[in-house]
């Protein structure tokens, strides 16, 4: 069966839901025969589980009994385990959302995989009364290390039935509560959980609304604990007080690597961010920001990086100002530093002089690998500056500039400098507006290209003749090996020209079409 074999159904649901993996350089390059000819699957996705379709579904889980991980619809899941019974293969599910009532309840589907790992049920439909039953049956299983949680209770407070979860429990390593709403009561559960815990490694504690003294007892909690090496703190309200206990508390813990803390607080707030970036003696990588940070707050964060010692990843959100000195300061603290790998600024408005003063920290340095350009308001005349100063970090490896409607001008700028810069292998341009006729010369470009290993083209504009461009560039180029395309305006005549590319491209690992006809549709 070739690909232009596959029908319109198929290619739908290749563009709005599918994520394509290609397992190693040997594994076959069409979808439709890598369901209906490999026995030994690892991981499918049941994200399109609807009556049309499932006849073909069985088939393909009859034929395979050795599925590991699994990404479905409650519709889906309900399918896998109906089809494969009380599977004990099966150790990691994630749910994806969707308003299928007549699917098995989720903690059903649980109780059915007793070697269970993962799983991530973000955001997914629960029916009345099944909150307190999925903890529960979540605490039941005996190899359950990794749990995401986000969004899932947001119809009801997670209440104390936590505890069930939490207490004593030696064998979790990642938790994510992120996105709902919290019982008070909940806050001293938590603490317990991270000053006792000796495996867990990841806590996302986002948009909880932890408020006032609640902030004190989490900081509290993280200088008991030993093993945790990342805290995602977003969208909480610690103030000034509760960043001065994470401050106390990141000086005596010696285990936690990546912190992210962009909450709300203000200029007052950056004595704290800097002792955390002086004092802590583990920290390697830190992301933080505020509303309105400031040009004194700049100086202070810069002072503070000339004596940290362990930081190597540094991302600053959301900063207005018009101080050059400021700017310059923070520059040539960036200049002097020598571990610092990693560089990112997002949301930052500077003005020209402020600009201008931030550029040394790129040019000539060889420590700095991955500079990460987010939200940034710089004109075109400021991108051609910043190239300039870029192709002198002469070890750079990743460069992400995204959602900053570079255009065609600013993408062919950025795709040059790949092509002068060898060392670079990953290139993002994710949601900046770049259109059919942006890339032609892109794409003439990367035809050349022969280092850039990840290119990241979502959230833009393309559409069909982009898809014959990239249909071009799959059949030539011998470097490419990560793909994205999400979220872009492919109908299913372009998807038939990428997956037709597919067949004579050898070394394309990954590939995501998510999220292309929807937007089609969303048009009419």
């Amino acid at each position: 069966m070739s690909l232009l074999d596959i029908s319109e159904d198929v290619l739908r649901y290749l563009a709005t839901s599918f994520v394509w993996r290609r397992q190693d350089a040997c594994a076959l390059r069409a979808t439709a025969k890598l369901f209906s000819r490999i026995v030994a699957l690892p991981a499918i996705t049941l994200i399109k589980a609807q009556d049309d379709n499932k006849e073909d579904l069985k088939k393909i889980l009859t034929t395979c009994s050795s599925i590991r991980d699994a990404r479905a619809t409650l519709a889906g899941a309900t399918l896998l385990v109906s089809e494969l019974g009380k599977n004990t293969s099966i150790k990691s599910i994630e749910i994806h959302p969707d308003a299928d009532y007549q699917a098995l309840p989720l903690p059903q589907i649980i109780a059915k995989c007793d070697n269970l790992e993962y799983l991530d049920c973000s955001f997914a439909t629960l029916f009345s009364g099944e909150h307190e039953l999925l903890i529960s049956t979540l605490a039941s299983l005996k190899h359950l290390v990794a749990l995401n949680l986000r969004g899932t209770f947001r119809d009801v407070r997670i209440g104390p039935t936590l505890r069930t979860l939490l207490t004593g429990n030696k064998i979790l390593k990642r938790l994510d509560l992120s996105n709902n709403p919290l019982d008070r009561d909940v806050i001293p559960i938590l603490a317990d959980f991270i000053s006792t815990s000796t495996s867990l490694e990841y806590l996302n504690l986002s948009a909880l609304a932890i408020m006032d003294t609640e902030n004190d007892v989490i900081a509290a909690s993280l200088a008991k604990n030993s093993s945790l090496k990342t805290l995602i703190y977003v969208g909480n309200y610690p103030g000034d007080d509760g960043l001065r206990a994470f401050a106390d508390a990141l000086s005596v813990n010696t285990t936690l690597r990546k912190l992210n803390i962009r909450a709300e607080y203000g200029a007052s707030g950056a004595p704290y961010l800097a002792q955390i970036i002086r004092n802590s003696c583990s920290l390697r990588s830190f992301e933080f920001g505020s509303e309105y940070l400031g040009s004194e707050s700049l100086s202070l964060i810069a002072d503070a990086l000339d004596h940290s010692t362990s930081l190597q990843k540094l991302r600053m959100i959301t900063s207005h100002t018009k101080s050059s000195k400021s700017a310059y300061d923070l520059s040539q603290s960036l200049v002097r530093n020598r571990r610092l790998t990693k560089l990112g600024f997002d949301a930052w408005c500077m003005y020209k002089n402020s600009l201008h003063a931030l550029l040394p920290a790129f040019r000539s340095n060889l420590i700095l690998k991955k500079v990460d350009l987010r939200r940034c308001e710089f004109s075109h005349g400021d991108i051609s500056e910043l190239v300039g100063a870029l192709s002198e970090c002469r070890n750079l490896t990743h460069l992400t500039v995204t959602s900053m409607t570079l255009g065609a001008d600013g993408s062919i700028k950025l795709v040059e400098l790949c092509n002068s810069m060898p060392s670079i292998t990953m290139l993002s341009l994710r949601g900046n507006r770049i259109r059919d006729e942006h890339l032609h010369r892109v794409a003439e470009l990367l035809q050349t290209n022969s280092t850039l290993c990840e290119l990241d083209l979502a959230i833009n504009a393309l559409g069909n003749v982009a898809s014959q461009l990239i249909g071009e560039l799959l059949l030539t180029n011998t470097s490419l090996q990560r793909l994205h395309l999400d979220d872009n305006s492919f109908d299913v005549d372009a998807i038939k020209v990428i997956a037709e590319a597919l067949s004579s491209n050898t070394t394309l690992l990954y590939l995501n079409l998510r999220f292309n006809l929807r937007r089609i549709d969303d048009s009419k």
